[in-house]
């Protein structure tokens, strides 16, 4: 499975229009609901006020982070004083590439370390300041153990961070899902002439195209919160939204400009969605 995932990852291209997270509406609407700021439009911004906020002054030394991708978030939390040195694990060569080159250029090359093999088959033994889990812990394929790793190797009064997805496994959402979406397509955008598809229901096809595709793809997504209450005891997660973000992202936000009306309108979909209790991100601080 490692394999495939990693030959996957090495072919990802996120640059240009492809999602949420290339709107800059939708990464301040993300990040507000984080720290409570608006206009912060970068990549994970608000977790980065987030935790300059709750430990004011405070630089975690030594910090980890699994599934980094090209790092830009890590390099991020370098470069505002926040982290001292991250040990990065990451699959895919391309990514890693990818990320000593901002690394270089940044001038922070020397504050990172890429490791590879089984992070979690190695000695548990308390050494970082900072876990970092930002939208990759859904990728584990043992999200239990995962979190009792983090547990393990954190120092006394050190901190986990999790900000991630916990909808649906595999990405296979429900029918009441699909459902309001092409409600809210139907109403918001083809009415206005984008060419929108239509989602389709969940079945056996659509699972086994997404494990095909990306075996790493939300494999245990919906025990994220079960195994974090199991391991960090009094951990309290603040539902981020994003329901709509998540599924509806990808359709939308290709096809239209950022001044475009759908995108506001999704992002007022996605508030009440989550005033009516649906979340697929979600965001924790734990401190040992």
């Amino acid at each position: 499975m490692t394999t495939a995932a990693a030959e996957h990852w090495n072919r990802v291209d996120n640059s240009g229009r492809v999602n949420w997270w290339s709107s800059a509406k939708c990464q301040s609407y993300y990040n507000q609901a984080l720290c409570g700021e608006a206009a912060l439009t970068g990549g994970s911004e608000g977790v980065r006020r987030r935790l300059a906020k709750d430990f004011p002054g405070r630089v975690f030394e030594r910090a980890v982070s699994i599934g980094c991708g090209p790092a830009a978030k890590e390099l991020a939390l370098i470069a505002d004083g926040l982290v001292g040195h991250f040990d990065l694990y990451e699959i895919a060569q391309t990514r890693i590439d990818q990320g000593r080159k901002a690394a270089e250029a940044l001038g922070l090359l020397d504050r990172i370390t890429h490791r590879s093999g089984d992070v979690f088959g190695s000695e548990r033994e308390p050494e970082y300041d900072l876990v970092y889990w930002d939208h990759s812990l859904h990728h584990m394929s043992d999200v239990d153990d995962a979190l009792a790793w983090s547990k393990a190797v954190l120092k006394p009064g050190g901190v986990i961070v999790i900000n991630d997805y916990v909808g649906p496994n595999r990405l296979q959402w429900t029918p009441a899902e699909v459902a309001r979406a092409n409600a809210f397509l139907a109403e918001s955008a083809v009415r206005r002439g984008v060419p929108v598809r239509k989602l389709h229901r969940s079945n056996i096809v659509s699972w086994l195209k997404m494990y095909r595709r990306d075996p790493s793809e939300a494999p245990q997504s919906e025990r994220i919160l079960a195994a974090a209450q199991r391991h960090l005891p009094g951990v309290k997660f603040e539902p981020v939204g994003g329901t709509f973000l998540n599924i509806l992202g990808g359709v939308v936000v290709p096809l239209v400009d950022e001044d475009s009306p759908v995108i506001d309108e999704m992002l007022s979909a996605d508030r009440q969605l989550l005033t009516e209790g649906s979340a697929h991100f979600t965001f924790a601080i734990w401190s040992a």
